[in-house]
């Protein structure tokens, strides 16, 4: 009996709507939710002016604004927190951190 290939799924930003095969990194949240990492780097780097609208809730970590010190929403209601996005860039650093390594140690000429 032969195997069929298993379909590959495809997962996109729920901010830019960007595939995985168009970013460096896609991370996961609950529900179906991600953020690559061009939001994370765009998100650090935003005015942080309080959002006006009420009963936000991180679709990442389910805090409400009131709780985080700032939360930024995307398109269908997706929001994403300050806390989460300071996680986020710790995972992408420490992945970065990782390839670096990992690069090092395969390039490094055996005595």
């Amino acid at each position: 009996m032969q195997r069929r290939p298993v379909p590959r799924t495809t997962y996109y930003c729920s901010f830019c709507g960007k595939s995985q095969d168009q970013v460096e990194r896609l991370i996961a949240g609950p529900n179906g939710v991600y953020v690559c990492n061009e939001c994370v780097a765009t998100f650090s780097k935003a005015d942080q002016t309080p959002q006006k609208e009420r009963g936000l809730r991180c679709s990442f970590c389910g805090k409400n604004q009131r709780q985080v010190e700032q939360m930024t929403g995307g398109p269908r209601g997706v929001t994403i927190c300050s806390e989460c996005i300071e996680l986020c860039e710790e995972i992408i650093a420490e992945e970065m951190q990782n390839r670096a390594q990992q690069r090092a140690t395969k390039e490094k000429p055996e005595e």
